[in-house]
């Protein structure tokens, strides 16, 4: 085998290791993302089942207890935004298929046709990336619409 032969035979088992470093690197960046955002999806929905709980019990509580658990719950909801995780939804927005799962459609009377009537539950975005779409009433067309009626 000739020098130059072995220099490309050389070069060509660096490149294939640099490769293999390469994508194994991703898949443990894209394993740290894909954990991160289970964490991140989970204390959300741990927050909202606490803050649903606290709900139906609230009259039963003296007010200072009230008070209490709803600054911790605010204070929680604000630690979630400066670490990058933003709810999304909101009533009176254009409903997005890429965003919002339309999960009711009420009457026009509500709003605006294609509008958000009602977040049933807020999307969740993590640095940009969507762990979960917002669960949206949306608001149907009017019957008859543009159409001559007698």
């Amino acid at each position: 085998m000739s020098a130059t032969e072995e220099l490309r035979a050389r070069a060509a088992e660096v490149l294939r290791s640099a490769a293999d470093q390469r994508r194994a690197a991703e898949r443990a960046l894209q394993q740290r993302t894909d954990d991160l955002a289970r964490v991140a999806l989970a204390a959300v929905e741990g927050l909202e089942t606490l803050t649903d709980a606290l709900d139906g019990v609230r009259d039963e509580m003296p007010q200072g207890v009230r008070d209490l658990l709803r600054l911790s719950a605010r204070a929680a909801w604000e630690r979630l935004g400066a670490a990058g995780i933003a709810l999304d939804g909101a009533v009176g927005e254009k409903v997005d298929l890429a965003r919002h799962r339309v999960v009711k459609t009420v009457p026009p009377e509500a709003g605006a046709p294609g509008t958000v009537a009602s977040v049933v539950t807020p999307g969740l975005t993590l640095g940009g990336t969507r762990l979960r779409e917002a669960l949206v009433w949306v608001v149907g067309e009017r019957k008859g619409h543009g159409a001559n009626r007698d």
